[in-house]
């Protein structure tokens, strides 16, 4: 019965892990996404102009 326990443990314990590093991936793609936003907001303006020219027409 202890070695079930102990399996049981193990499990749960890497399954928690898990979560937190998907989480950690969520958080740190987020962070690259508004940063890459703020450093390319001059050219995605101008690409979103151009679109809507293109599309207006």
């Amino acid at each position: 019965m202890k070695v079930l326990f102990r399996l049981k443990n193990l499990w749960l314990k890497e399954k928690g892990q898990s979560i937190v590093e998907y989480g950690l991936l969520v958080g740190l793609s987020s962070v690259i996404g508004v940063i890459a936003v703020t450093i390319f907001r001059e050219k995605l303006e101008e690409l979103f102009i151009k679109l809507v020219e293109v599309l207006s027409l």
